[in-house]
């Protein structure tokens, strides 16, 4: 436990590892452009679609979401409720703070586990999506897991800071 904490407190190394998954996330989303757009040439010029590519794009749609989550958070960029937060004191939002970081680790801790049970379950039974094409479901429930397990990270690494900080009002 002590090495996870040393670990996340050097939080280059994680912001590293966000950085790069949202790299190969905006790189999931020029894919899923590239793959529409030839499913579309194909489709109404060529009158050959390419086999796969709907469903090819809903597997990519998992990569690009999972693994853009957590820079995200490093980057303070989620959607949250800016009118009803707004509206509260300085002193109301930053004692918020702490609790709601707590109560969102710990959901998606829950989601973690459990989608990493589901990857790991997905890849022993050799689960696939049949539908034009054969595609196996397990490396994208794998990525789902790896995407929220580095939302945690960053949302472990926030609180501890914020743990870290002494307001001085």
């Amino acid at each position: 436990m002590k090495l996870f904490l040393v670990w996340l407190r050097r939080n280059t190394r994680l912001a590293g590892l966000l950085n790069l998954a949202s790299l190969v996330s905006v790189g999931g989303v020029f894919f899923i452009m590239f793959l529409t757009s030839a499913d579309v040439v194909g489709r109404y010029v060529l009158m050959k679609p390419i086999a796969g590519a709907v469903e090819g794009s809903t597997f990519l749609l998992v990569l690009v979401i999972s693994l853009g989550i957590g820079f995200a958070q490093l980057e303070r960029r989620h959607v949250y409720m800016e009118l009803f937060v707004s509206r509260l004191s300085p002193r109301l939002q930053r004692a918020l703070g702490r609790p709601l970081l707590l109560l969102a680790l710990a959901v998606f801790a829950i989601m973690s586990w459990s989608s990493a049970n589901a990857a790991y379950l997905s890849w022993q039974q050799g689960e696939f999506w049949f539908s034009t094409m054969k595609f196996p479901v397990w490396p994208v429930r794998f990525i789902l897991f790896l995407g929220l397990l580095l939302l945690c990270l960053q949302l472990s690494n926030d609180l501890l800071n914020s743990l870290k900080r002494t307001d001085k009002r």
